[in-house]
């Protein structure tokens, strides 16, 4: 529609880093990408940092992008109109596993894995999936008329971010905050990594209950297991104090069925669905176990090895799918008749929501962070008492966030702030610490050198030339990569790139369900770090559902894509459908958005661009009228000013209907201070209407 923002004409800059190109001059642009006529005040020598949540490069811009970075920009425009000097820069996320994921699916299909590559090429396959991603999502990005700078742009895994990350670990590392420790967790052996708790989905299964006879002294007991092949990792049999032969068999010396070895009896807590059976104690698997035998310098079988397949320690079940071990385990303990029973037995499994593969506890080597000086954090920002986001629900989320984190407030069950990967599943956690490592290929390879000699851990960006404990000089790079967590809990300090700067960023945008998870955990590692906080404002907003209720998601299949979007609609059309969605709902974790909304977008907008284009100019406006507009665009620039676009967008509606409804007259100045009004929502509309008046004025 002729009314769509010429995205070729308006590239928004960083002015702090840019000069402005010829054409942008001469079409009367400040360096900050504003128009001349779009201006409310002069340059006032602030610089206002909005850090962008990069869109990961799994794939291309979805509606709910398309929300998310419109709220940003109205904001963003509102702030360089105040003269400040506005830092924006687009850029992509290298999204971790999930990038690897979609990116490997692509590679088997031309017949190669990442092993066939070797990480080296692997990781240089992984560039060139980053570069074709980022281009296809800067094109989207600059469709939509967003005010950001595209050169420099930013991308989590550039060298700038990987010195900033390197250096806040170095800088961990120095202050003991950081250490590598054997603990267990969820692993998921199709991805070969391990993974968190809010990746998994938890199914209800139709299990096997085997009931195994053990018989010694006289006893003859139960064993109930749901998988045999744990037999090969157990330390001990578990009998809960509530059992009834619980005096006669503690401490001795029972025959574990099928497999050469005695296990002593050692209490287990009650309150199992399996009280009445004796168990098994398997470090290797449970985390209570893993916690206790840890304490005592206990050995750890291993059961599964990183392919999900029987550990290489168990001999002949060495390299063996686990139900072709359970199965020649069964086969065994009928042989010598000790399988007395099997029974359906309904049970939880954990399965990985990327790639859909079983997720089983393992014992891994893995970095933490310590969460002490963290818990004092967060009690340091709960003194402060300060506004972080741009309505009270959302503050009251990150708040009870930072209680939690303070110890101020009783544990829930879904405990994001440990970490991106801690094992709970069937309460397998056995770390209170945050875990920062992962063991996929693609990412921040965590800079720690192993010496060959003595095993000691270097810390550093570069590989020492020595050992500081043995002497030696052969060294072994550490092979996990940052949890994604890692960075973007630094984000506000990776965009503004000043460690010094109060805060790192001065807002940035993000949906509702990464508001606890995400948002607090960034204030509280800048807190703990360096001191003060990473992002001034956070601009909140809840998640785009259609008629259904349901959220629009692409692991659901029912995202808009915003390219089909932007080829059907005007981008006037889009982004008033988008904040006509937002009015009222600053704080609503639902915005609902159907496609007849889009169509009433484009209608509205041609409308509005009609009524602006054709709008009668009087001597002077009455009273009334320029008192209106005067209260109208100053309870506009209050609500941007707390990052509530919803609210704005609900007064302008108001105030847009109000005047140009109704068929009112405006004077020259209230016809300016109305389409600069409008100019942070639409930029495009604005600025052709007002070349064409400037234009007209200039002809007369």
């Amino acid at each position: 529609m002729e009314y769509a923002i010429d995205s070729q004409r308006e590239e928004p800059l960083h002015s702090a880093c840019n000069q402005a190109p010829a054409r942008q001059r001469a079409s009367g642009h400040e360096p900050n990408g504003v128009p001349l006529w779009a201006r409310l005040a002069p340059s006032t020598g602030r610089e206002f940092v909005m850090a962008m949540p990069v869109p990961n490069i799994t794939g291309t811009l979805h509606i709910g992008h398309a929300l998310d970075l419109s709220l940003q920009d109205v904001v963003v425009r509102h702030r360089a109109q105040n003269g400040d000097a506005v830092y924006f820069p687009a850029g992509t996320d290298h999204a971790g596993l999930n990038a690897q994921w979609v990116a490997e699916r692509e590679l088997q299909r031309s017949g190669r894995t990442r092993q066939s590559l070797g990480r080296a090429a692997f990781e240089t396959y992984m560039l060139e999936w980053k570069d074709r991603h980022q281009r296809l999502i800067f094109d989207q990005m600059r469709r939509l008329g967003i005010l950001a700078s595209f050169e420099p742009h930013v991308h989590s895994l550039d060298t700038r971010r990987r010195e900033l990350c390197e250096a806040a670990f170095r800088r961990m590392s120095e202050q003991g905050l950081v250490y590598r420790e054997r603990a267990l967790v969820n692993w998921c052996s199709e991805c070969g990594t391990c993974v968190g708790a809010q990746e998994l989905e938890r199914r209800e299964c139709l299990q096997t209950l085997f009931k195994v006879r053990v018989e010694a002294h006289g006893i003859s007991l139960e064993l109930g297991t749901l998988h045999l092949e744990l037999m090969l990792g157990a330390t001990a049999f578990g009998l809960p104090r509530t059992h009834p032969q619980f005096a006669n068999l503690i401490g001795k010396w029972l025959p574990l069925p099928g497999l050469d070895k005695q296990l002593r009896v050692v209490e287990v807590p009650a309150g199992t669905r399996l009280d009445d059976y004796l168990t098994l104690v398997l470090p290797g698997y449970n985390a209570h176990h893993f916690d206790e035998a840890t304490g005592a310098g206990a050995a750890i079988p291993e059961i599964y090895d990183e392919r999900g397949l029987i550990a290489a320690a168990h001999a002949e079940f060495a390299g063996l799918d686990p139900k072709v071990c359970q199965a020649s385990l069964e086969r065994r303990l009928r042989e010598c008749a000790a399988l007395v029973g099997r029974e359906p037995y309904l049970q939880g499994d954990a399965y990985h929501r990327l790639c859909g593969g079983l997720v089983r506890p393992r014992p891994t080597q893995a970095w933490f962070v310590r969460s002490a000086p963290f818990n004092a954090a967060a009690k340091a920002l709960l003194e402060e008492q300060p506004v972080y986001c741009n309505d009270p629900a959302w503050d009251a989320a990150v708040r009870a966030a930072l209680e939690t984190l303070a110890g101020a407030r009783a544990e829930s069950g879904n405990r994001w702030w440990e970490g991106a990967c801690l094992a709970v599943v069937q309460d397998f956690s056995s770390n209170r610490d945050w875990i920062i490592s992962r063991q996929n290929w693609w990412g921040y390879q965590i800079p720690a050198w192993h010496c060959s000699g003595c095993s000691a851990i270097h810390a550093g960006e570069e590989c020492p030339r020595r050992c500081s404990g043995c002497g030696l000089s052969e060294f072994q790079r550490d092979s996990d990569v940052f949890d994604v967590l890692f960075h973007s809990a630094l984000w506000g300090l990776l965009v503004s790139e000043d460690p010094e700067r109060e805060p790192h960023a001065d807002c940035a945008g993000l949906g509702a369900d990464v508001l606890e998870f995400w948002l607090a955990t960034a204030q509280v590692w800048s807190q703990a770090l360096y001191g003060r906080r990473s992002i001034g404002r956070a601009l909140v907003h809840g998640l785009i559902c259609g008629e259904d209720g349901r959220k629009l998601s692409k692991s659901l299949g029912n995202a808009l894509d915003l390219s089909d979007i932007l080829d059907r609609h005007s981008i006037d059309g889009v982004r008033a459908a988008l904040f006509g969605a937002m009015c009222g709902r600053d704080g609503s974790e639902q915005i609902p958005l159907h496609e007849g909304a889009l169509v009433e977008g484009d209608s509205w907008a041609a409308r509005l661009f009609e009524s602006l284009q054709t709008l009668p100019l009087c001597a002077r406006s009455s009273e009334p009228r320029h008192q209106q507009l005067d209260r109208a665009v100053r309870q506009i620039g209050e609500s941007l000013e707390q990052c509530r676009v919803g609210a704005a967008y609900a007064l302008l509606l108001e105030l847009v209907e109000g005047l140009l409804g109704t068929g009112a007259e405006l004077d020259e100045e209230d016809f300016w201070k109305l389409l600069r009004a409008l100019y942070p929502f639409h930029p495009g509309l604005t600025e052709r209407v007002a070349l064409r008046r400037i234009s007209e004025a200039a002809a007369s």
